[in-house]
């Protein structure tokens, strides 16, 4: 078990450090949930020492475990499809 720094948790999720904080870190008093799922926990930051803190690999692993299950299963809102140009297809379509 490590404690990772912020900039190595948002690159294993594949996001920047805005949207990291925005969907995936959780605040008192704010939403418990990841933006977007139905019950994965939202990640809780370690603090490191007085300015720094990090957060815990396994715990970072969990989400995208947990993110993928509910993927797997369905719960997740689904992308519209779309064309080569990247239009909406179907009758919303103008």
């Amino acid at each position: 078990m490590m404690i990772l720094r912020p900039r190595e948790a948002c690159k294993r999720l594949g996001i920047g450090k805005s949207q990291f904080y925005a969907r995936f870190v959780y605040r008192e008093g704010g939403e418990t949930f990841v933006a977007g799922t139905k019950a994965v926990p939202r990640l809780k930051p370690v603090p490191v020492s007085e300015r720094v803190s990090g957060f815990i690999d396994v715990e970072v692993d969990a989400v995208i475990m947990a993110i993928r299950e509910e993927r797997d299963s369905g719960l997740l809102t689904k992308n519209k499809p779309r064309d080569e140009g990247g239009r909406f297809i179907g009758k919303d379509a103008a």
